[in-house]
């Protein structure tokens, strides 16, 4: 395998999962024997797990801090132009390391085919790099995604222009679904595995939830409680299920800003003591990763009936590597996922009827163990593996 220096860039503002992200990819290239040059606009967390490399791989890795413009006129126009800013911000990178880079991967194609973006900086014209994007929410390249016609076909023509308007190599996503829409506009597409942390650590308050569930079916909703992932269904049901069957289990940072008032309201109602001993509620930001599996591994079974949600999720590619079987919304990406490989049960993700119907189902012990029999986890595990992931970004970029 050829050598090479890849610029993996990030957008000139936060990106939710991108350090975790940006681990992950760098030190996959890394492995490959590459060199990589990361900007970002938070370097001090690049150094953080980069002080765990050997020196070997570190002596491979420079780290350049983006510097966006302070004020808003600078922040605008790092956003709207972004193909020359980036262009500009490899330069110094190359500057300052005195690498030249061969092959730019952008970790936020997402932020870079807007109007605005072709019409004063056009790619072809500004950015002469080679370069592959990661496309992480392109929802109107789904055909099951609702969106006007007129809507759709302008977002595919952007994507059209960014794709064919500079050195694009190719597109890596996350999700099968948009895989079709992409190729249809000329672009070559690469679905990535979805790679999480998975090692665990049993705590204290992982071995306290299994006592507390006595041997009940545990149900585990985790992560980041946004409206998205349908809290309300799963506190309801926390509130309406046989105490003696099943056990609730939240684990994640909260924010009520982001409901509307009366769920506000609902929520709170939900969420005081009620006397009833079947539910552990952590509603708070689990940071250590093994920690945060700990809640997963304990659990019998992880919730993901999530509300207009159509792109993969990492906590999928967990509950496979744990053996879990999900509860999860129909359709689009984790629901078609679920039904494809056997991973548990869909539902329509706002029938709270046939979610408690099926939550009921899994809550039987024999019905589990019929299900886990059946589910092809190990599959599942193996096409989100790091090796998997490792080939996918050789094709991508192609370095072969």
């Amino acid at each position: 395998m050829k050598r090479n220096v890849i610029a993996y860039v990030e957008p000139s503002h936060w990106l939710g999962h991108g350090d975790t992200q940006q681990e992950l990819y760098v030190k996959e290239l890394l492995a490959m024997g590459q060199r990589v040059l990361v900007l970002t606009i938070f370097p001090q967390n690049t150094e953080r797990w980069a002080a765990g490399l050997s020196a070997k791989k570190g002596s491979r890795l420079f780290i350049y801090e983006l510097k966006p413009e302070e004020d808003f006129v600078g922040r605008k126009a790092a956003k709207m132009a972004c193909w020359p800013w980036t262009a500009g911000q490899i330069r110094l990178a190359e500057k300052a390391s005195s690498w030249k880079v061969d092959v730019v991967l952008l970790a936020w194609f997402d932020g870079m085919t807007g109007l605005w973006q072709k019409l004063l900086a056009p790619p072809g014209l500004f950015f002469t790099y080679p370069w592959a994007g990661l496309y992480f929410i392109p929802s109107h390249l789904r055909e099951d995604v609702p969106m006007s016609r007129r809507r759709r076909s302008r977002r595919r023509l952007l994507d059209y222009l960014a794709i064919h308007g500079g050195r694009c190599r190719g597109i890596g996503v996350l999700d099968e679904g948009v895989r079709a829409g992409l190729e249809k506009i000329g672009a070559y597409t690469e679905v990535l595995p979805e790679v999480t942390e998975k090692d665990v650590v049993l705590s204290k308050e992982a071995e306290k939830i299994s006592k507390l569930a006595g041997g009940r079916c545990i149900f585990a909703l985790v992560g980041h409680l946004s409206p998205r992932k349908n809290l309300l269904m799963f506190l309801r049901m926390a509130k309406e299920f046989d105490e003696n069957k099943a056990f609730f289990v939240l684990a994640g940072k909260l924010d009520l800003s982001a409901f509307r008032s009366e769920e506000q309201e609902e929520i709170k109602k939900l969420l005081a003591p009620s006397g009833r001993g079947n539910y552990y509620y952590k509603l708070e930001e689990v940071e250590d990763p093994a920690e945060f599996n700990g809640f997963l591994a304990c659990a019998d079974v992880v919730f993901l009936v999530y509300r207009n949600f159509y792109h993969s999720s990492g906590l999928l590619a967990k509950a496979a590597f744990f053996g879990k079987p999900v509860l999860a919304a129909k359709g689009y990406c984790i629901g078609g996922r679920v039904e494809r490989y056997g991973l548990g049960l869909t539902v329509e993700s706002d029938n709270y009827e046939e979610i408690l119907a099926a939550a009921k189902k899994m809550a039987d012990e024999d019905f589990r163990r019929q299900l886990v029999q059946y589910a092809c986890f190990k599959e599942y595990d193996r096409q989100n593996s790091h090796e998997a992931l490792r080939e996918a970004l050789v094709r991508l970029l192609g370095l072969a």
